[in-house]
């Protein structure tokens, strides 16, 4: 198999990266590509840019799901490099554009060396980044009524040596929240900013008390961080006292119980702010 036709998929999907639920282009490329691999089926996702890719064998024999996400994220991306995204604000910064080349190069292994038995299933999933592409998957009619085995997916993991798989027991990464707090007050004139309801106060709040939670590091059975993504007050209007803001946070911890823990303790917090404050929603 030549490997460069597969650097050259991996420079292809980097070049036009797309968000969660955006992944029109990217899916349709796939789908290009795999036709050379000649999968026995293809199963396109009911809602959503996702399919799955089916092998079927002679003999009778587990199903096996391998899975890949194809969404990229919100970030832009300054780089010399000949393959650079060509999709302003958008990047393959988590790695998705190399876990599809890979399950791509599984199809092209499938086609090259078919097995005597079983099924393979090869999902290639969307809307990873945002959450919403896993049950996409589990909602998905033609889905639900397959009977898989046992099913695998894999992260990049930089920093180890090439070629190497790192496996552990249990969960590998955190359990992993993401959320976005709004308040809406009202606005007054800034020579008059006691006439406003402002949310400053409780977003910040919000954000000391957040990260108060912090604990450890990766390897404590008790770590917890908060990650401040964007803190938004007011707005570009310097007559007027800020009357609205938002807050959006990923909280992370080591178990779902300590997630979920604090999950709830921050909405406590949210709706004795709003309860305090009755102007303020």
């Amino acid at each position: 198999m030549d490997r460069n036709k597969f650097y050259r998929i991996r420079e292809e999907l980097h070049r036009h990266p797309e968000l969660s639920g955006q992944e029109k282009h990217t899916i349709q490329y796939i789908r290009q590509v795999l036709q050379e691999f000649q999968p026995s089926r293809i199963h396109p996702l009911e809602k959503g840019h996702g399919l799955v890719a089916e092998y079927s064998f002679p003999g009778e024999g587990l199903t096996l799901l391998f899975r890949a996400d194809i969404d990229a994220v919100a970030i832009a991306e300054k780089s010399p490099l000949p393959y650079c995204s060509e999709n302003p604000g958008i990047a393959h910064k988590c790695g998705h554009d190399g876990h599809t080349t890979m399950l791509l190069m599984l199809a092209g292994l499938l086609h090259e060396h078919p097995l005597e038995r079983g099924r393979i299933l090869l999902l290639f999933q969307p809307a990873e980044e945002n959450g919403q592409g896993a049950q996409l998957v589990l909602q998905d009619p033609w889905f639900r009524q397959q009977k898989i085995d046992r099913a695998f997916a894999l992260h990049n993991l930089p920093g180890y040596p090439f070629s190497t798989i790192v496996c552990r027991t249990g969960s590998f990464t955190c359990s992993v929240i993401s959320c976005t707090i709004t308040f809406t007050g009202k606005t007054a004139h800034a020579a008059e900013p006691e006439k406003a309801v402002s949310p400053t106060a409780p977003l910040l709040h919000i954000l000391h008390l957040s990260e108060s939670w912090n604990r450890g590091t990766l390897k404590n059975p008790d770590y917890f961080r908060t990650t401040l993504i964007e803190l938004h007050i007011g707005e570009e209007a310097y007559g007027v006292a800020a009357g609205s803001g938002l807050i959006r946070l990923t909280l992370r911890a080591a178990s779902e119980k300590i997630l979920q823990k604090h999950r709830q303790q921050l909405e406590q917090f949210v709706q004795q702010t709003i309860d305090s404050h009755p102007p303020l929603r």
